[in-house]
């Protein structure tokens, strides 16, 4: 198990806010982003490790540390994107064409 609490926004406020109001994100804890193609960490104050996945829910591209103020170009193929506080992931853990299985945290399903 990768992260012990993940939740997917309900609604367009909570897409847009996503982890933004957050100084840190445990590791462990993150979003995920359905559909979605891109990030930016523009505004935010944490650090994040990014998944992206295709419709089949298979590792396209992982970034490790993604600082604020940054911004990660749309990933061909990527249908969803999850992301987790940073250390969540180790290098080497996840790669292209690795399946994942997302459960949702209690109380967060979309």
């Amino acid at each position: 198990m990768l992260a012990a609490r993940v939740v997917r926004p309900a609604s367009l406020a909570g897409r847009a806010l996503g982890l933004l109001a957050r100084r840190a994100v445990p590791p462990g804890e993150g979003m995920w982003l359905c559909p979605c193609n891109g990030v930016h960490t523009l505004g935010m104050r944490a650090t994040l490790d990014v998944i992206y996945l295709n419709r089949d829910l298979r590792v396209l591209r992982v970034v490790i540390g993604l600082g604020p103020n940054r911004v990660c170009l749309p990933v061909l193929g990527a249908h969803s994107v999850v992301e987790l506080g940073a250390g969540t992931l180790r290098p080497g853990e996840l790669g292209p064409g690795i399946a994942v299985t997302l459960e949702l945290a209690e109380g967060h399903g979309g």
